[in-house]
């Protein structure tokens, strides 16, 4: 079975004016956000840029969906950033590929977090890397 990167792109709300656009083949909708919804994304977009700027270019925050508390996961594992990031999973197996995400990705409650899982199989297929777990369809 072939990868499917449709299933990875996280679906957004959708906060401008008129109709929903049509899904493209990197940006998706799930829905038209309430003002609320939209305000709320909108401050956190905000928060998120102005935090991110202080970041390296090699952190895993670089990564959307991938906060402090999944960086130190990661880095459990040995994962210091985006270079060690490729680098390991370079070799590995799709279920190793997929333990070793799923593992990075996990809230401090044990689940999985699948906007950040998808988000990082999808910065893997974008830097060319072969033979991803394949993602579950989420939306925002």
């Amino acid at each position: 079975m072939s990868f499917n990167k449709s299933a990875c792109i996280v679906r957004k709300l959708y906060c401008g004016d008129g109709k929903i656009p049509k899904d493209t083949t990197s940006k998706k909708y799930s829905r038209k956000g309430t003002s609320y919804e939209c305000l709320k994304k909108g401050y956190g977009i905000a928060d998120w840029e102005h935090r991110k700027k202080a970041l390296s270019k090699t952190s895993l925050q670089q990564i959307m969906y991938v906060g402090p508390t999944y960086e130190a996961n990661f880095k459990r594992r040995k994962i210091y950033s985006i270079t060690s990031l490729i680098k390991k999973t370079q070799n590995l197996s799709v279920t190793e590929k997929r333990e070793l995400i799923s593992s990075g990705c996990k809230r401090k409650n044990g689940a999985i977090d699948q906007k950040a899982f998808n988000s990082v199989v999808l910065f893997l297929h974008e830097r060319g890397m072969k033979d991803l777990p394949s993602c579950k369809i989420v939306k925002e």
